[in-house]
């Protein structure tokens, strides 16, 4: 099988991606010689107008604070926050200053939309929008943010070019094909997810053609699967061995094959056929491989529960929670409890 190794390049589609749930922190550097933190919006604005006051917002980590004196604009969505904009008091003032090997982050700001908390910790396995690799020293962490067909995905990885005050666009990819009798494909539903330390399991492509594209991966080792879900019951298949890629590049030529029984599931493989949740909108998305006993709680940022959407048998498949008519408008956190297991998913309700 041919895999080709090519450098990614952000595509205008992408980029102009408007994300569901916002997210302010970008990346960041904890390099001895400049430590810094980036604030930006993108992909998408996603707030009302065309500025964003962050006067009286603060940022918290382990031995430093500083309260922020700026404002983000449309056509410029970027603040970069430094002991140099502080000593200067352009972004603000107070300290800004992080451990090398591990600390945490922690936005707060209040009015504009709402009260707003937002937090990552490193280093930690990058899953969903809370946790980060340690960045080496002259790298950074950048983060992905993505909406995609059937749900967001969210991803810390390492940038080995840190861009401050531009848009992140070093992540790799892992691109492909799923091998299935044509006659299954239309009106059918197809996920490919990427599995590894530096992915979280929180990537797929869902789509009506065979074609998949897996983005905001960091450098690493994957496991790929694939599901086809069609009238005539579910497909499923791994990708045959473990794939890698490094900074910034795009792994292609991944080709998974459901036509035939294909290779057996190893036991180091376990993990990868438990459901996933994943926020698409206003709705939470369970994608269930097998039948499970579930429950789905949603919490809000100070983590007392706000209702429970889901308690009981799950088939296989797709399920969607509507939202809307079960909290206010906020930013909550949703939890699947599946056994020992729990998965969790920032959702942004707005009415």
């Amino acid at each position: 099988m041919k895999r080709v190794l090519v450098f990614f390049s952000l595509t205008a589609a992408l980029a102009a991606a408007n994300p569901i749930a916002i997210t302010l922190l970008s990346e960041f550097s904890a390099d001895s010689a400049h430590q810094w933190l980036e604030l930006c919006p993108l992909p998408g604005w996603g707030f009302t107008g065309d500025e964003l006051d962050l006067t009286g917002w603060r940022v918290v980590t382990s031995t430093s604070a500083c309260t922020l004196s700026c404002v983000l604009y449309r056509d410029s969505p970027f603040v970069l926050i430094d002991s140099v904009g502080l000593a200067t008091h352009e972004v603000g003032s107070g300290m800004f200053r992080l451990r090398p090997d591990s600390d945490f982050i922690y936005l707060h700001g209040t009015g504009n939309p709402w009260p707003w908390d937002e937090y990552v910790n490193y280093p930690a396995t990058p899953t969903c929008a809370g946790n980060s690799l340690a960045p080496p020293q002259h790298c950074s962490a950048s983060f992905w943010n993505y909406d995609g067909a059937m749900s967001q995905c969210f991803n810390w990885y390492i940038d080995s070019q840190p861009t401050p005050v531009e848009l992140n666009r070093h992540w790799s990819t892992i691109s492909g094909s799923v091998i299935v009798d044509e006659s299954l494909v239309p009106g059918s539903e197809l996920l490919v997810e990427a599995r590894g330390e530096h992915a979280g399991g929180c990537f797929f492509d869902a789509c009506n053609t065979a074609d998949f594209v897996i983005g905001g991966l960091g450098a690493g080792w994957y496991h790929l699967e694939a599901y086809l879900w069609t009238s005539h019951g579910q497909l499923h298949e791994f990708y045959p061995e473990s794939v890698e890629v490094g900074y910034n590049h795009i792994l292609s030529g991944v080709d998974i094959d459901l036509r035939g029984q294909g290779v057996a599931e190893q036991p180091e493989q376990t993990a990868a056929v438990a459901p996933t949740l994943h926020a698409a909108g206003m709705q939470l998305v369970v994608l269930c491989p097998t039948p499970i006993d579930a429950r789905l709680e949603v919490h809000d940022l100070l983590g007392r529960r706000c209702a429970v959407l889901h308690e009981g048998r799950l088939g296989p498949g797709v399920h969607r929670f509507d939202m809307t008519s079960r909290v206010g408008a906020g930013v909550y956190f949703a939890r699947l409890q599946t056994g020992g297991n729990s998965t969790t998913s920032k959702v942004v309700v707005m009415h």
